[in-house]
């Protein structure tokens, strides 16, 4: 089941974390103080969380963000993937919440997940370079992300993401 929303304002977690990148996105712009930037809307997706979907993230998010130059999408769609696919096979998440707005420093991702709860800050990645079968996921999203956050917000898993 896929359900796209174009009002973030329907799903008021998410605009609290965005809020949150509007006001990080300002402090960066030098001479600007933090208020209402320009960016594109927010947009929310709904999903089961299935291998199937996948596809549907990244397609999301490069829906979501004109203007985006192909190799940062890749960037982001590459995070993004890796935290629907831990969410999925590590921690049993049956849905995921993908909110994705543009702020005027880059792009903001807010994925949530139903899974047993996760602080990918918590985790120490393996080395990069290092011969193992897994465990790159959170060090590939720690490299493209500019900033993560995590919350646990009742039953989600709340990572915010700015590029």
């Amino acid at each position: 089941m896929v359900n796209a929303s174009p009002h973030a304002e329907q799903q008021p977690s998410a605009t609290s974390a965005c809020e949150r990148c509007r006001t990080v996105s300002a402090v960066r712009d030098v001479g600007r103080a933090p208020g209402p930037l320009p960016r594109s809307p927010l947009r929310t997706l709904h999903l089961e969380a299935t291998a199937a979907h996948l596809a549907a993230l990244g397609a999301f998010v490069r829906s979501a963000l004109p203007g985006t130059t192909s190799g940062e999408l890749d960037l982001i769609d590459l995070a993004v993937t890796e935290l629907a696919v831990n969410a999925l096979q590590h921690g049993g998440a049956r849905r995921w919440s993908l909110t994705v707005g543009a702020a005027v420093q880059g792009a903001c991702i807010v994925f949530e997940d139903d899974g047993q709860p996760f602080d990918p800050r918590a985790v120490t990645p393996g080395t990069a370079g290092e011969l193992r079968a897994g465990g790159y996921g959170l060090l590939i999203v720690r490299r493209v992300a500019r900033q993560l956050s995590y919350a646990r917000r009742g039953p989600l898993n709340r990572t915010t993401l700015l590029f």
